[in-house]
């Protein structure tokens, strides 16, 4: 394996170690060398983005399947298939 190579360290992550094989990859192969945390995502932030996406469907769903909109969007289905060609 080579040698790992200094990379230049994003803005409050501290010294950064990497290897040239992640680097030639093109893939975010570095990792903390000091006890200064990476700017990289927690599994709390994933959980909170999917809370965050299943609560904004459940609203969606909601909307969409109540009486005035299910309405409007089936009239605009049936005139789409009645329309002439």
């Amino acid at each position: 394996m080579p040698a790992p190579s200094r990379a230049t360290p994003a803005r409050g992550t501290g010294p950064l170690l990497c290897s040239t094989a992640g680097q030639r990859a093109g893939v975010d192969a570095c990792r903390c060398r000091s006890e200064v945390r990476c700017n990289k995502s927690s599994p709390f932030g994933y959980a909170m983005g999917i809370v965050a996406a299943v609560a904004f469907s459940v609203v969606l769903y909601k909307v969409v399947t109540s009486g005035p909109v299910s309405t409007a969007l089936r009239n605009i289905v049936q005139q789409a298939l009645d329309g002439r060609m």
